[in-house]
């Protein structure tokens, strides 16, 4: 039975009606006519850091990143996982020096 679930093909009526809910989502609708989508950030630091990503979504208001959006599909993230998010976001904030990190929970309908 899993191997028949494993290869099952996404629903694409629910994947159409998340996408369109997370948009009309409050705080993401008043983002929406600023959002540019999958930017590649880089980043180094002087300690050797360095940084390769790809943010979901950005934020740019006169020619400034003021917000990074990620957006997550998890039903049910752990604390671990919602942990790593957060860290994630922290560090796509400090290379693009934006002062706002969101993030989408798109199937449970949490913007945080």
């Amino acid at each position: 039975m899993e191997e028949e679930e494993a290869g099952a093909a996404p629903d694409l009526f629910e994947m159409a009606h998340t996408a369109l809910k997370t948009l009309a989502f409050a705080d993401v609708a008043a983002l929406r006519p600023r959002l540019i989508p999958e930017i590649t950030i880089w980043s180094g630091s002087a300690g050797g850091f360095l940084l390769a990503g790809r943010a979901d979504s950005i934020v740019v208001e006169d020619g400034n990143i003021i917000a990074v959006l990620d957006w997550k599909s998890d039903v049910a993230p752990s604390r671990e996982e919602r942990s790593g998010y957060f860290g994630q976001l922290s560090e796509y904030l400090a290379a693009t020096g934006a002062r706002r990190g969101v993030l989408v929970y798109m199937s449970l309908g949490e913007v945080l």
